[in-house]
C-alpha cells in the first residue's frame, strides 16, 4: 500500500516523536479507571502521558549514533529534526514535574519506583562479563519487562490511586491485572518481531530471535486464546467483555493479514493505535449495550 507523501510525513511525526505511544499509555490508564467505575485522575493521566514520552525519547536518545546518519528510519528522522525531538522532550519533562508535584506522597513514591524500574531498562548500570548492560540487554526479558512496566503504570498505579473508592473484589483485581499484562505482551511481541534487525544489530537476544517468525505467530495465537479466557473471568459488565473480545478478534486479524506480512508505516501505526482503540471500543460497547 503506497502512502501519500504528506500522510507519510504526519505518521512519521506521530510515531517517531513517540507521541502516539504516550497517548496509548494514557488511554490504557483511562481504561483502568473506567473498569473501576471511577472518573480518571487527570493529573495522573498527564503524568503517565509525559513520563511515557520521556522514557521512550530517553531510550532513543541513548541509542543515537555519533554520526549524522543511521541505518534506521526513526533514528534518521530524529537526527534531521533535533529541535522537534528535544522541544517535545523538555515539554514532557515540565508537564511531568508540574503534575507530579500535585499528587499525594504515596503516589509520588510509587512513580519514583516505577521510574527507577523503567530507567534500569535503558541505562546500562549492570556489569556482565566486564561489559555494562541494561535490563533490555538481558536475553529474552525485553518483551515481558516492557509489559510489566506498562501494567504497573497503567493498571496498578490507578488502582493505588483509587484504593479507597474501588468496589471491585480482590480476585477480580488480580484477574484484571493478568488480563492487562497478557494484552500488553500481545501488543509488544510484534514490535520485537519488527525490531529483529535492530535488535540483532545491537546484539540483543529477544523471543523473535529465539523462536523465529513461525514460533512467534504460534505464541501470539496461544496468548490470544488465553486473553479471551481471562476476559470471560473478569468481574466487569458483559458489554465491556464483548468489547475486549472484539478488540482481540480485530487484533488477530491485523496480525495475520497485515502486520506479519508487511512492515510499512500503516502496520506500525495500527500496532501503536490498537492500545488507544481498545479504550474506544470498550467505551462504545459500554454505551450501546450496557
Amino acid at each position: 500500500m503506497q502512502v501519500p507523501h504528506h500522510m507519510k510525513n504526519g505518521i512519521q511525526f506521530v510515531l517517531y516523536t513517540n507521541l502516539l505511544v504516550a497517548t496509548a499509555a494514557a488511554a490504557q490508564m483511562i481504561l483502568s479507571y473506567k473498569l473501576f467505575v471511577l472518573p480518571p485522575n487527570i493529573k495522573l493521566v498527564w503524568v503517565e502521558f509525559s513520563s511515557t514520552l520521556l522514557f521512550y525519547n530517553l531510550a532513543l536518545f541513548l541509542s543515537l549514533p555519533k554520526k549524522t546518519t543511521s541505518v534506521f528510519a526513526r533514528t534518521n528522522w530524529v537526527l534531521k529534526h533535533p529541535v522537534v525531538f528535544y522541544s517535545l522532550s523538555v515539554s514532557a519533562l515540565l508537564i511531568f514535574i508540574y503534575h507530579t508535584l500535585a499528587l499525594p506522597k504515596d503516589i509520588q513514591i510509587a512513580l519514583f519506583i516505577i521510574g527507577l524500574g523503567a530507567a534500569l531498562y535503558v541505562i546500562p548500570l549492570f556489569r556482565i562479563q566486564g561489559k555494562r548492560v541494561n535490563l533490555r540487554s538481558i536475553p529474552y526479558v525485553k518483551v515481558f519487562y516492557i509489559s510489566l512496566i506498562w501494567t504497573v503504570s497503567t493498571y496498578y498505579l490507578p488502582l493505588l490511586d483509587s484504593r479507597v473508592s474501588v468496589t471491585m473484589g480482590f480476585v477480580d483485581q488480580v484477574f484484571l491485572g493478568i488480563h492487562r499484562f497478557v494484552f500488553l505482551v500481545l501488543c509488544t511481541l510484534p514490535f520485537d518481531l519488527r525490531d529483529v534487525k535492530s535488535d540483532t544489530h545491537y546484539g540483543l537476544k529477544t523471543l523473535p530471535v529465539l523462536l523465529g517468525r513461525r514460533g512467534i505467530i504460534r505464541l501470539m495465537h496461544i496468548l490470544m486464546f488465553l486473553h479471551i479466557i481471562f476476559t470471560f473471568l473478569l468481574g466487569i459488565e458483559a458489554a465491556q467483555k464483548w468489547g475486549f473480545i472484539l478488540v482481540d478478534v480485530l487484533l488477530l486479524f491485523v496480525f495475520d493479514y497485515w502486520v506479519f506480512k508487511k512492515q510499512d508505516y500503516i502496520s506500525v501505526f495500527i500496532l501503536d493505535f490498537i492500545l488507544v482503540l481498545q479504550l474506544m471500543i470498550v467505551n462504545l460497547a459500554d454505551y450501546f449495550f450496557s
